[in-house]
């Protein structure tokens, strides 16, 4: 079953990445329509992951390096996959980039959440544009701040926390990108483009998050 499900995901990703190109000149609507495709294959690979030991250890705080490595390298790739694939928008990147160090952060606690930020984020830094900095910047706070409030996350497991903090994090990368990109005029015009949905998507793809963990806890304790 587990090799079905291997084989259904490597399909699922090759199709969406081939019909997912980005493309300059989206509307609003359109951006957001694929950042929510891209969103669902993020959460169906955290679903996957959430059947592993490596995810039951993580989870229970009894994870050991290999653990924590495996967990690093997966949302590294997520957060890399995720800008990857972003729409291009006036120099920068419309993404969801941000959901994988959240993830990893609720879920492993500071170190994975700030290791993961780091990657995801030095990559962003690495590709150059507009908003590189205030980019990476806030993924590098995505896994930071998940990370500290994993315990308390993981005691409620609710949606308004996680939901919460995504929002609030995504809005401070808008004023990031207002206050460290220049010419202001073209910062002003990316953030009207992006802010929406990368706002929306990344709080889509945590609120199916919390889903999915809460299913999984519940089956557990069943």
């Amino acid at each position: 079953m587990r090799k079905l499900l291997l084989v259904l995901f490597i399909l699922i990703m090759c199709v969406t990445t081939l019909n997912a190109a980005p493309v300059e000149g989206m509307t609003i609507l359109e951006s957001v329509y694929n950042l929510v495709q891209e969103s669902l294959l993020v959460m169906f690979v955290f679903f996957l992951f959430s059947k592993s030991e490596t995810f039951q250890n993580i989870f229970a705080n009894k994870a050991t390096v290999l653990d924590h490595t495996k967990t690093i390298i997966l949302f590294a790739i997520i957060g890399i996959y995720g800008t990857t694939l972003g729409i291009p928008v006036l120099g920068a990147i419309s993404n969801i980039r941000d959901t994988a160090p959240f993830v990893a952060g609720f879920i492993g606690g500071p170190i994975i959440g700030i290791i993961t930020g780091l990657l995801a984020g030095l990559h962003r830094f690495l590709l150059g544009g507009i908003t590189h900095l205030p980019c990476s910047l806030a993924t590098l706070l995505a896994g930071v701040i998940a990370g500290f409030l994993s315990k308390s996350f993981k005691k409620s497991l609710s949606y308004w926390l996680a939901i919460t903090v995504v929002v609030c994090l995504e809005l401070f990368h808008m004023i990031l990108i207002l206050l460290l990109s220049k010419p202001y005029s073209q910062s002003i015009a990316i953030v009207k483009d992006i802010m929406l949905p990368m706002v929306l998507c990344n709080a889509i793809g945590i609120f199916i998050f919390v889903y999915i963990l809460r299913h999984v806890v519940k089956l557990k304790k069943d």
